[in-house]
């Protein structure tokens, strides 16, 4: 009987742990589903939804692929996740972000939960990572590429294609070549349209041989930067008269 009883108590001890456990998780699911819903309806008061889903069907262009340039030392990894899901909301199907002291880099499986567990059903994100592309085949529904850089895709990578090139006595380097090789590497289409997220104009020694034919626009500030914003520079963008070079 002793044996038994002290079974008994073992098992009590271990269930009263487990059930401890499992509310504080389920807590923790909650607020992290309450912040990103907080942050994802941080909406204008001025500002109705039927109005902002107006505003986004007449824009006359939207970019093919959004950059975000991050030359902040503090953000917050919801605010990301906002753009991520405004992106979908808005159509565009590709977005990067560009943090030059690889400090998001250290962060993406971070982000990814994020993101991959407010989502919803139907949409698709498609991560860009050193490993390769993350996600299921046979999809349906929206989807959105997205992919982190740091200062090694930027001019660290042109100096070791020049390096590589200069080595070989076959290859004829013309720019041709060049933009061809970065484009595999870099796996995205260049950016029509930046957002630089800084105090200042500073696009951090983003990779060069990209920018050629982007529009940029500056916000002050990321941190709890709401669909208004993100709604009124994409009126910007589809406002600039694009010459490419004319």
């Amino acid at each position: 009987m002793p044996v038994l009883n002290h079974y008994k108590i073992v098992y009590i001890l271990i269930h009263t742990l487990y059930t401890i456990f499992y509310y504080l998780w389920r807590l923790s699911v909650f607020i992290s589903k309450l912040a990103i819903r907080i942050i994802y309806s941080n909406f204008n008061h001025n500002d109705r939804p039927d109005q902002l889903q107006k505003r986004l069907f007449n824009l006359s262009k939207k970019p093919l692929h959004l950059t975000i340039i991050l030359d902040l030392e503090e953000y917050s990894l919801y605010d990301l996740a906002n753009l991520i899901f405004w992106c979908l909301t808005a159509g565009i199907p590709f977005i990067s972000f560009y943090d030059d002291k690889g400090n998001l880099k250290k962060q993406e499986e971070h982000l990814q939960q994020i993101v991959n567990f407010n989502k919803l059903d139907n949409c698709n994100i498609i991560w860009h990572t050193q490993s390769g592309m993350q996600h299921k085949n046979g999809f349906t529904g929206h989807k959105i590429h997205v992919k982190i850089l740091t200062e090694e895709d930027g001019r660290q990578c042109i100096v070791k294609l020049i390096r590589t090139f200069a080595l070989s006595k076959e290859i004829d380097i013309n720019t041709e070549i060049i933009s061809d090789y970065l484009l595999k590497q870099y796996e995205f289409p260049d950016p029509d349209m930046a957002l630089i997220f800084s105090k200042k104009f500073n696009i951090s020694k983003y990779p060069p041989w990209q920018l050629r034919l982007t529009e940029f626009f500056k916000v002050d500030a990321i941190k709890n930067v709401n669909f208004s914003i993100f709604l009124k520079n994409l009126e910007k963008y589809s406002k600039c008269e694009q010459r490419v070079g004319k």
